[in-house]
């Protein structure tokens, strides 16, 4: 059963998902200075991992180093971003999707990850959205 959240909560995700996220998307589609997609490569070699998530994927910069290695999935609350994830890794799934209402069964993937997005998660709302991601996690 999935938790009720908070206005600040429910806020963030109608800002993420509506105009200022696509002008977000825009901004980023081609941003990788920031990037943390070697990070997340040397997680998924380390950890051998076959299937990844990232809650929160943008336009899926995060992913870049690892899409010939793991069946990537993103979830994220712009359609806009999830079009553009799609573009550049057409063998990855993209979700529209809450961090705090993932639409997986438990244990779906071997590492689940966000970057940049808890940052906008309410305090109060936090334990609902590691939760999620403990939750469709068989791991890491």
């Amino acid at each position: 059963m999935v938790e009720e959240i908070s206005v600040i909560a429910k806020s963030q995700i109608d800002f993420f998902s509506g105009a200022e996220g696509d002008s977000y998307t825009e901004r980023n589609k081609e941003n990788f200075a920031n990037c943390g997609a070697n990070i997340i490569y040397n997680c998924v070699k380390l950890t051998k991992s076959k299937s990844v998530i990232e809650v929160g994927c943008g336009v899926g910069n995060n992913l870049s180093r690892i899409s010939d290695i793991s069946q990537i999935t993103g979830v994220d609350i712009n359609k806009k971003a999830l079009e553009e994830s799609q573009k550049k890794y057409p063998n990855g799934k993209f979700l529209e999707g809450s961090i705090y209402a993932l639409p997986f069964q438990d244990k779906s993937f071997d590492l689940v990850f966000c970057r940049g997005v808890l940052i906008h998660i309410p305090p109060q709302d936090r334990i609902q959205a590691l939760g999620e991601l403990k939750r469709i996690s068989k791991k890491y």
